[in-house]
């Protein structure tokens, strides 16, 4: 058993709860961790530039991305064809749609929604573009990748998947509008 406390004793401590009850069953562990916690933030909160950064995303910001987005991807899909790397590009996208197939088919959408944004990944990094890709890699940051990885409404999961493998096809055969378009609609 542990005697020492669960927070640092030279953190502000808050008012003395002591004797304050507490309803119903409380798991120790729980209450000492959550302590810790609220702790460890003291000091974050109290001083400027030190805290947690959490980014909140607008209509706005969520159609902007979606529009970057759209003129990256179509750049990709322009420079693979015109720089012969359909092949190459085609079996990096084909294990992405074959990874979300199997997710769907077993009805692990979140594991669907990963393997979306990879394939998008990969449509970039088929390029061979370093800013290319770090252009799509700000665009597609840890926040917005809980947008862009939605299913759009009125589409059906499957829908989803299907499109992906209409994209990697058509790259595959080096077809820019029907590549174009299948992208267009995934957004």
């Amino acid at each position: 058993m542990k005697l020492t406390p669960y927070w640092l004793d030279t953190s502000c401590q808050g008012p003395d709860r002591s004797t304050t009850e507490v309803g119903g069953d409380v798991d120790l562990p729980v209450v000492g961790a959550g302590l810790t916690g609220l702790s460890a933030a003291l000091p974050l909160a109290s001083k400027p530039q030190r805290g947690v950064l959490v980014p909140v995303l607008t209509d706005q910001d969520v159609a902007d991305g979606y529009l970057a987005r759209g003129a990256l991807e179509s750049a990709a899909i322009r420079a693979i064809i015109a720089r012969g790397l359909m092949e190459t590009a085609y079996e990096a996208l084909d294990k992405y749609v074959t990874q979300m197939e199997t997710a769907a088919a077993a009805g692990d959408w979140a594991a669907v929604g990963t393997f979306d944004i990879e394939f998008h990944t990969a449509l970039v990094a088929a390029t061979g573009s370093p800013r290319l890709q770090r252009m799509f890699t700000t665009v597609v940051s840890p926040e917005m990748r809980v947008c862009l990885g939605m299913v759009s409404a009125g589409r059906t999961r499957e829908d989803v998947v299907a499109g992906h493998r209409k994209i990697a096809h058509a790259v595959r055969q080096g077809d820019a509008d029907q590549a174009l378009s299948s992208a267009a609609r995934e957004l």
